[in-house]
């Protein structure tokens, strides 16, 4: 496959591939999907709003009682814990997703049971991969955020030292402003990570490393290319969701738990979440609910395997060019010795 240079070329190269293998590679993203967040997610939300229901008194709750009431708590732990299992379903699917580009590119027929395979053999060494990441972009601030943890708690105990106390809350903000510089500098250099360890096969530190110099004076052209996708993607977004938004708002009471649960928060008075989440559940509709949230399902999935062609191409044209230019500047110093 001839990888091409400018950002219209690689989105053009990136719809003409999707539009010849669609089924391929928009059918597995769909069904995790649908499962994940069409399916388990409306019934989560039908009974996460219902036990809300189970809270008899709401007249005297206030923000801190309300998050640390047992129901909300229980369902921040589930949510917490489906989350992890989606991420890690993520990693499986993006994977599979990853070969099955690469095939193509390579001139070969997408081989479904192979790709199967590969997705289950490599999960592991694609968590040594994301773990490679993490340290590269998180554990500096996450050292110093635990650090903050531990002075606070030891200020706290030893009657609010407050030099300790002090110290603690100038590491919280400059773990919080490193996280935040690096999570924009340093994960735009770590993007292609597991892109390079997919193409060469190759789960290791040293492909890390070098998918990290492919990156070396291209962070702005990288922020660019994503900045336009990122525009025609919300663009298209914004279109359907407010199609999608506006009939769910009308027909199934959503807008108006949503604008009741805003005005409680602010105005600090739960009293009236009771008749709200009642209302609520007296007009849902299973069925209504999945039809609608079906479009942000075929949305997301088609957007989403959209951005990893993309990906793939602009890391592969990123690989290219500092191949080049290494054997560039090596012929060069080879013909330097020589003369």
């Amino acid at each position: 496959m001839n990888i091409r240079e400018s950002v219209s070329d690689r989105l053009s190269d990136s719809l003409v591939f999707f539009k010849n293998n669609f089924n391929n590679l928009f059918l597995p993203f769909f069904i995790y999907n649908f499962i994940s967040i069409t399916i388990i997610w409306t019934i989560l939300q039908y009974y996460f709003i219902n036990s809300l229901a189970w809270i008899n008194d709401y007249s005297s709750l206030d923000t801190f009682s309300f998050l640390n009431n047992s129901v909300v708590v229980i369902w921040i732990v589930v949510g917490t814990f489906l989350f992890i299992l989606y991420l890690i379903a993520y990693v499986f699917v993006l994977i599979w997703l990853l070969k099955s580009i690469k095939q193509w590119i390579n001139w070969k027929d997408i081989n479904i049971i192979e790709n199967l395979k590969y997705w289950f053999l490599n999960f592991w060494n694609s968590m040594k991969t994301y773990w490679y990441v993490f340290v590269y972009v998180a554990m500096i601030p996450a050292l110093l955020f635990i650090l903050w943890g531990v002075l606070f708690n030891l200020s706290y105990y030893l009657d609010n030292i407050s030099f300790l106390s002090s110290l603690g809350w100038w590491l919280m903000i400059i773990s919080a402003m490193l996280f935040v510089f690096f999570s924009i500098y340093r994960w735009t250099k770590a993007k292609f990570a597991l892109y390079s360890a997919v193409d060469n096969e190759e789960f290791t530190r040293e492909n890390f490393n070098n998918s990290i110099k492919y990156t070396d004076n291209n962070w702005w052209r990288i922020i660019w290319n994503y900045l336009l996708v990122w525009i025609l993607i919300s663009i298209l977004w914004y279109i359907i969701s407010a199609i999608n938004w506006l009939f769910s708002f009308s027909f199934w009471g959503w807008s108006d738990l949503v604008s009741g649960l805003t005005d409680a928060y602010y105005s600090k008075d739960y009293s009236n979440i009771w008749d709200l989440t009642s209302n609520y559940i007296n007009n849902f509709s299973f069925i209504a609910e999945v039809l609608w949230n079906i479009i942000d399902t075929i949305f997301k999935t088609v957007t989403s395997v959209f951005v990893i062609i993309f990906s793939y191409i602009f890391y592969l044209r990123l690989e290219k060019e500092y191949l080049e230019n290494n054997s560039k500047i090596w012929n060069e110093s080879n013909n330097d010795i020589k003369l």
